[in-house]
């Protein structure tokens, strides 16, 4: 299992990855109301690191805009690697 910390901005544009230090800056076009950003944020990860949305969940942070994530089956090394390799990053 790898974590990492995201910052997250709901309501963008579009939706896409921005890698920037130790910090993965997530941008979501769901809104902040009901979870529906933390799900989009879930989603968005899962499709990145290419394992199924179960194998992602917002461990700290669910009302914040900075969240720390785990991924289950995969190291931290290994989802930097691939966030960074997603096409919209």
């Amino acid at each position: 299992m790898g974590e990492i910390t995201v910052k997250v901005t709901p309501k963008a544009k579009q939706q896409r990855i921005r890698m920037e230090g130790d910090v993965a800056k997530i941008y979501v076009t769901a809104p902040p109301e009901d979870g529906q950003a933390n799900r989009a944020v879930e989603a968005l990860i899962a499709e990145a690191v290419k394992l199924p949305t179960r194998d992602v969940s917002i461990v700290r942070g669910a009302t914040s805009r900075t969240k720390l994530v785990s991924i289950y089956g995969v190291s931290t090394e290994d989802i930097w690697k691939r966030l960074s390799e997603y096409p919209n990053h």
